[in-house]
């Protein structure tokens, strides 16, 4: 008797848990990542915060001043008005505009801050040692916080 007791009682918590795993199925699943808490990027200002500085791992590293450099530094946003736009100017064929960004000026606002920030090297070297594979994301990096900054400005304005 005792075995049908058991048999009854296994088949009651089969039961039970598959009903408890058809519950949890119904359920909407969380995203584990949606669970750490990030930088809100949708809004402008936590956007450009977020996006303006770090630092860039070299694919291929290169020597300044007898010095090797693995990765550079930029912050975007500690260049000054004038330092950018410089940047922006020497990127720019024809006159440029300030509603979109060539790939050229995003490069070259990407050197200035990188030449600014990292220890041991300038805007000249990082000019002359920047692989192409580096300068891919290099110009995507600039591209992505010029519009969050341009983003980040439109919610600035009042009329």
């Amino acid at each position: 008797m005792s075995e049908e007791v058991k048999n009854v009682n296994t088949e009651a918590e089969k039961e039970k848990v598959a009903e408890e795993t058809a519950e949890e199925e119904k359920k909407p699943k969380k995203d584990k990542k949606a669970n750490k808490k990030g930088p809100d990027l949708g809004n402008p200002d936590e956007a450009v915060k977020t996006l303006s500085r770090g630092k860039l791992k070299l694919f291929r590293p290169f020597v300044a001043d007898d010095k090797e450099i693995t990765e550079l530094e930029y912050d975007f946003e500690n260049l000054g008005g004038p330092e950018m736009v410089r940047a922006m100017d020497r990127g720019a064929q024809n006159g440029g505009n300030a509603f979109r960004i060539t790939s050229e000026q995003a490069l070259e606002l990407f050197i200035a801050s990188a030449g600014k920030e990292t220890e041991g090297c300038d805007a000249a070297d990082v000019r002359r040692g920047l692989s192409s594979v580096d300068a891919v994301k290099a110009v995507q990096l600039a591209t992505v916080f010029f519009v969050a900054s341009s983003q980040a400005g439109n919610a600035r304005i009042t009329k």
